[in-house]
């Protein structure tokens, strides 16, 4: 069977359930919840079946932009930066 039959059956049966969801979806969902889980980047590799670590390149950048950004929400330096001078009168 080929990549082309199980695209349209994952299609449909989104459709079927009400749900917005293409196989590139699925596929980036994976990635990335493999990376935040501590999966290193060759297994991802091997689990998508990539052939070249480098198409695996663009899921590690967006995991790592989840972690900053991540981060950046719940540092008490990062919220103390936001606040300014009115930190200096509340501390």
């Amino acid at each position: 069977m080929s990549s082309e039959y199980w695209s349209k059956r994952f299609r449909k049966y989104c459709r079927q359930a009400g749900i917005e969801a293409t196989p590139y979806f699925l596929r980036y969902t994976a990635a990335i919840k493999l990376l935040h889980g501590s999966a290193d980047a060759f297994s991802v590799q091997r689990i998508l079946g990539y052939s070249v670590l480098g198409m695996t390149k663009r899921y590690i950048k967006l995991a790592q932009e989840d972690v900053r950004e991540s981060h950046e929400k719940a540092s008490p330096v990062g919220k103390l930066a936001s606040m300014g001078k009115r930190a200096k009168h509340k501390l």
